[in-house]
């Protein structure tokens, strides 16, 4: 998923962001699903963010906005956690269903996809709140060994 955001001093001032990394921003090579999206990380803000806080704000969104939800986890034990408030998507088929929907409107969210970081396209209004709660962890030893020690560091 793509997410621009109109104005950078927004994300230097909320997340103490480093100025200098807007001299290197990550850019599309296509105009391909341009459009303005909120991403949220709550496990990497420097300030508390209650999952309550999350929940609220991402069903305002759907319900009365009537915007796209998305929450992405990274398993299904995980994605369990928001079926409370949202819809989980169990297996590909319903993935490819529920995808579908967002993209045609029949549908806001929020919607929950675990372990479903690469591969959805979901241009604008079919995804304008993106929660990532938790981020994908390899698999294999050596993918494991590369998360830990790249861990915070400057690329």
């Amino acid at each position: 998923m793509s997410a621009t955001i109109a104005d950078d001093s927004e994300i230097i001032r909320t997340f103490d962001a480093n100025p200098d990394s807007l001299n290197h921003p990550l850019q599309s090579r296509s105009l391909a699903g341009i459009s303005e999206r909120m991403a949220l990380i709550p496990e990497l803000m420097k300030f508390e963010f209650k999952r309550d806080h999350v929940e609220k704000l991402i069903q305002w969104t759907a319900n009365n906005k009537k915007l796209g939800t998305v929450v992405l986890v990274s398993s299904d034990e995980a994605a369990k956690k928001w079926s409370d408030i949202a819809t989980v998507a169990k297996g590909s088929e319903e993935v490819e269903r529920l995808v579908a929907r967002l993209q045609n409107g029949e549908i806001t969210g929020p919607i929950v996809f675990a372990n479903r970081y690469d591969g959805i396209d979901l241009p604008g209004d079919s995804c304008r709140v993106l929660v990532m709660n938790g981020l994908p962890s390899g698999a294999s030893n050596y993918e494991l060994f590369r998360a830990s020690t790249l861990y915070g560091a400057q690329q």
